[in-house]
C-alpha cells in the first residue's frame, strides 16, 4: 500500500515537473514573439506567437498577443477569432474587450464593437484606451456628441496622450465647430506618425508680412491641399511674397491660385523664405468659423495655355466624369471607396455618357470587368491635377467618392456629387447634403454603415431629374 502510495507521488511529482517544463518552454517562446513584436518583425512573433499557443493554448495573453499581431498583418477574422478564444478563457479582460471592439470595428461591425467597448469600460471605468475607443465607435455610428465627452473623459485619465487630443479635435470639426476644432486640429504635430518640419525660420502667426517672403508648404493629401489653397489669397493682402511648396502633381494647378507669388516642388530644397506654415495650418490663424469660411469661388482655374481635345466627349449627351477609389493608403480609403461595380447602375439612365476619371491602380478595374465598351477612359490620360481640371471644365457633372478630384471640382465651381461613407471625414459634416466649403457640391450618404446601394440608390434618382432638365434646357 505504501508503495503505490509512493509511486502515486512520485508520478504526480514527475508530471508536475513535465508540465512546468512545458510552460517555461511555452513562456520562453511567448518572450521571442513578443521581442520581435516590439521590433516590428510582425511574422516572425506570429511564427513563436503559434509555438507558445501550441504548447499552451489555454494562456489568453498568448492568444490576445496573437490577435494583435493577426490585426497588424491585415488578417482581421483571424485576430478577432484569437480574442474571441482569449475571452473564453479570462472574459473580464478589459484590454482583450477593447482589442476585439477594436478590430469589429475594423471591419465595420459596428454595433457588436460598441458592445465590447462597453463591456471594457464596464470592467474598468479607469481605462482611458478603453473609453476613448468606445469614443471612437460611437462616432462612427453618427453619435459625434456622445464621443465628445467620451474623448474629454480619456484626456483628464491620461492627458499626455495626444491621439486623444487629435480625436477630439476631429470631432469639433465633424460638429461644425470649425473655431474651436482648428485650435485643437494644431495637436497633430505632437503625433508620432506626423513628420514636423525642421526650420530655423519662425512659423507664421498672421501679422502683416511687409515684403517679407512666407513658405506655405503641403502637408497632407492632394484633397487637403486644393481645399486649403483658398486661404492662400487672404495669405498675400498680408503684404508679402507668397511661396507655395507642393508635390509635382500639383504645380502646374497651383500656379494659377490668386495670391500665389511662386511654386515650388517639395521634393526640391527651397530655402529662400522668412516665415514658414503648414497648409492646414491657414484655418486657424484666419480663426475660421462656418460663417467666415472663404468663399472666392472659384479659386482653382484649368491653365489658359492647354486645351482639351473635345473630339472625345459627346455633343449632345449629359458628360458625367466619375471616379470610385481614392488613394489606396488613406487610413480609411476601405470605407471610402466603393469600387466601380456600384457605378454600373448609373447606365440603365437614359441620355448620359460616362467618362472615368479614375487613375492609379484602381483604374483597372475597368479593364477587368469588360467595362471600356460602355465608359470612356479618360483617366490614362491624366499626368497631373492641371491636366484633370482642363477635363473637368468640359464636363456637366462630375460624381465621385471622397477623393481629391472632389476638391478639384469643388474648388472649380464645377458641379459635382460626392458618396460618402455612413461615418464621413470630418470636413463633410453630418446630416447635410450641401457642404460649407464648396458652394457647387452636393453630399450623398450612405444610409447605414457600408450601405452604398442606398446611397447610389438617391444617386440615380437625382439624376434623373438632372438629365431630364438637361434636355429640356
Amino acid at each position: 500500500m505504501w508503495k503505490n502510495s509512493k509511486r502515486l507521488e512520485i508520478g504526480l511529482r514527475q508530471q508536475s515537473i513535465g508540465l512546468a517544463l512545458r510552460y517555461q518552454k511555452a513562456e520562453k517562446n511567448f518572450q521571442i514573439a513578443l521581442r520581435a513584436h516590439q521590433t516590428g518583425n510582425i511574422n516572425r512573433a506570429v511564427k513563436y506567437y503559434s509555438k507558445a499557443i501550441k504548447i499552451n493554448p489555454e494562456n489568453p495573453k498568448y492568444l490576445n498577443n496573437m490577435g494583435v499581431a493577426y490585426r497588424a498583418l491585415g488578417q482581421s477574422i483571424a485576430s478577432i477569432a484569437c480574442y474571441y478564444r482569449s475571452l473564453s478563457l479570462a472574459p473580464s479582460n478589459s484590454d482583450v474587450l477593447t482589442n476585439l471592439g477594436n478590430a469589429l470595428r475594423e471591419i465595420g461591425d459596428l454595433e457588436k464593437a460598441k458592445l465590447f467597448h462597453e463591456k471594457s469600460v464596464l470592467m474598468d471605468s479607469e481605462n482611458a484606451d478603453a473609453i476613448y475607443n468606445l469614443g471612437l465607435t460611437l462616432r462612427d455610428l453618427g453619435w459625434p456628441k456622445e464621443a465628445l465627452g467620451l474623448f474629454d473623459r480619456s484626456r483628464e485619465l491620461d492627458p499626455r496622450n495626444s491621439e486623444y487630443e487629435w480625436d477630439r479635435a476631429l470631432t469639433l470639426l465633424l460638429l461644425g465647430n470649425l473655431k474651436e476644432g482648428f485650435t485643437e486640429y494644431e495637436c497633430r504635430w505632437r503625433l508620432e506618425r506626423n513628420k514636423v518640419r525642421r526650420s530655423d525660420k519662425p512659423l507664421w502667426d498672421g501679422s502683416r508680412l511687409e515684403g517679407k517672403t512666407i513658405l506655405i508648404h503641403q502637408e497632407q493629401g492632394f484633397g487637403d491641399t486644393i481645399q486649403f489653397s483658398r486661404y492662400i489669397e487672404k495669405v498675400g493682402k498680408a503684404g508679402g511674397v507668397v511661396v507655395v511648396e507642393v508635390a509635382s502633381p500639383l504645380l502646374d494647378l497651383m500656379s494659377g491660385v490668386k495670391g500665389v507669388d511662386l511654386v515650388v516642388d517639395r521634393n526640391e530644397v527651397f530655402t529662400d523664405f522668412d516665415y514658414h506654415i503648414p497648409m492646414l495650418s491657414l484655418p486657424n490663424v484666419f480663426g475660421t468659423e462656418l460663417r467666415t469660411i472663404p468663399k472666392n469661388m472659384p479659386y482653382i482655374f484649368a491653365p489658359k495655355e492647354k486645351k482639351y481635345d473635345l473630339a472625345k466627349l459627346s455633343k449632345n449627351l449629359f458628360n458625367i466624369g466619375f471616379a470610385w477609389a481614392g488613394s489606396p493608403t488613406h487610413q480609411n480609403d476601405k470605407d471610402r471607396s466603393c469600387g466601380i461595380l456600384p457605378f454600373i447602375s448609373i447606365l440603365e439612365l437614359s441620355g448620359i455618357s460616362l467618362y472615368s476619371l479614375q487613375t492609379g491602380a484602381a483604374a483597372k478595374e475597368l479593364s477587368r470587368h469588360n467595362l471600356n465598351n460602355l465608359v470612356i477612359d479618360l483617366g490614362s490620360d491624366l499626368k497631373n491635377f492641371a491636366d484633370t481640371a482642363l477635363i473637368v471644365q468640359e464636363l456637366d457633372l462630375i460624381i465621385t467618392v471622397d477623393t481629391a478630384l472632389a476638391h478639384l471640382a469643388g474648388a472649380m465651381c464645377k458641379p459635382v456629387w460626392v458618396l460618402l461613407p455612413y461615418a464621413p471625414d470630418w470636413r463633410w459634416m453630418l446630416e447635410r447634403n450641401d457642404s460649407p466649403w464648396y458652394q457647387s457640391m452636393c453630399l450623398f450618404r450612405q444610409p447605414a454603415p457600408s450601405d452604398w446601394n442606398g446611397a447610389f440608390c438617391s444617386i440615380r434618382n437625382a439624376l434623373r431629374e438632372k438629365v431630364k432638365q438637361h434636355i429640356e434646357f
